[in-house]
């Protein structure tokens, strides 16, 4: 079947192929790398196709075993289509219901990646190649509605009375818990901010948004909207004054977003394969050192424990540059 052509020759067909990919933030370098792609073949517009790791044949799990099917759907509403609604020059994201469904685009003649074919291996997202491109492309891309910019300003003008606005984004997931907030700390970094005439929000684990927690955030200001919706959250980071977190998936958004100042602390752990040394090593991430891909200067990585001390100090050192 063909597609009439006026609808698409000014359109990049970008596949996210699940049985090559997780159903994750790894979403961002993809759309990253799409949109360059339409940026070089000076194309208008993109448009998602994300094309499920499921055969009208036989059903193959394959990278889908990290995901059970509830998860997996929310997964794909809550991460992929949130964060591909985001990008600029968006035209739409399409589900399809199986990997074949993805011929009915065979005859776009502008795909990315080309001649796509389901399950190709060089369908698999890796941030590598970033780096090298940063060095002559601008990489910022990501945007928020402008429906989720005005709820974000009608919730700080109401709550923020002015004040500078510091985002505090957690991770409390119970997979790979070594990897988490230290929350104790950024508690207590949030009573510093209030104490200096700064507005701290806490953006908590997506999964742990509606929950209590020891700590007293009775005191602080949640926005479990942020936690849920990645458009709303991304409004909020390109609202605020500076954005700081622990490294975990959303927050790697940072990098993608114009005048975005961000810190971001790393975790070095080689028990645990995403944080491991040889993870960094393969994505050619120098330890110690920002990334070279960052949309500005203002944006760090802080390669040390998030203790109270050295989040202030590394708020304290970034807040003259901005």
């Amino acid at each position: 079947m063909q597609i009439p052509e006026t609808k698409v020759s000014n359109t990049l067909f970008a596949f996210y192929d699940l049985s090559q990919n997780l159903a994750c933030y790894d979403v961002l370098y993809f759309c990253a790398l799409a949109n360059l792609e339409r940026i070089k073949r000076n194309l208008q517009h993109i448009q998602f196709i994300i094309v499920p790791n499921k055969s009208l044949s036989c059903e193959d799990l394959g990278f889908n075993v990290f995901h059970e099917g509830d998860d997996l759907i929310w997964r794909i509403e809550k991460i992929l289509q949130g964060v591909m609604t985001c990008v600029i020059n968006n035209i739409g994201c399409t589900i399809l219901p199986y990997k074949e469904s993805a011929q009915y685009y065979s005859d776009a003649p502008n795909t990315y990646p080309d001649n796509f074919i389901p399950g190709n291996s060089r369908n698999r997202v890796s941030s590598k190649v970033l780096n090298t491109l940063c060095e002559s492309h601008d990489l910022t891309y990501l945007k928020a509605p402008k429906p989720a910019h005005e709820i974000v300003y009608s919730f700080l003008k109401q709550k923020a009375n002015n004040k500078k606005i510091v985002t505090l984004t957690l991770r409390e997931c119970s997979s790979h818990s070594k990897r988490n907030s230290n929350v104790v700390e950024w508690m207590k970094f949030a009573t510093y901010l209030q104490e200096n005439g700064y507005f701290p929000v806490i953006i908590r684990d997506s999964y742990k948004a509606h929950l209590e927690y020891g700590c007293d955030f009775d005191q602080f200001t949640c926005m479990p909207l942020a936690s849920m919706d990645f458009k709303i959250r991304l409004a909020l980071y390109e609202q605020a004054f500076v954005n700081m977190s622990i490294s975990n998936g959303p927050t790697v958004a940072y990098n993608f977003i114009t005048n975005c100042p961000a810190i971001t602390f790393m975790k070095v752990d080689d028990n645990i394969p995403a944080i491991a040394t040889s993870t960094f090593e393969k994505a050619e991430v120098e330890l110690g050192k920002d990334l070279k891909f960052r949309a500005s200067n203002l944006q760090k990585l802080i390669w040390k424990e998030d203790t109270f001390e050295n989040i202030k100090a590394s708020f304290s050192d970034l807040v003259p540059h901005i």
